[in-house]
């Protein structure tokens, strides 16, 4: 609900990743005005093709990333989106929620 106009991707099924690990940057021209990037630890050399597309343009809130809070994942954004991340955790529902 937050980001209404922005696309979904999730790369959690082998067709996406398939396509997005085939030519990263052919599969990112069609989300140049950002996109919700859902399981991105899946696709490791997004974070590279993510760091050349904020270089051109600096935007906040561009592309949300969301996956797992592994470290793997959090070594890539710092090393690659250094001063270009932001960082929010989302706490389980709470029983009013549920």
């Amino acid at each position: 609900m937050l980001f209404k106009g922005k696309p979904y991707i999730s790369f959690e099924g082998p067709l996406k990743q398939r396509l997005a690990n085939e030519d990263i940057a052919l599969f990112m021209q069609q989300y140049a005005k950002g996109a919700i990037l859902d399981e991105v630890q899946r696709v490791p050399n997004i974070f590279r093709q993510l760091q050349g597309m904020l270089d051109v343009n600096t935007k906040r809130g561009q592309f949300i990333l969301t996956g797992p809070n592994n470290f793997l994942l959090q070594q890539q954004i710092s090393q690659l989106l250094a001063g270009r991340a932001g960082y929010l955790e989302l706490l389980p529902l709470s029983y009013a929620e549920l």
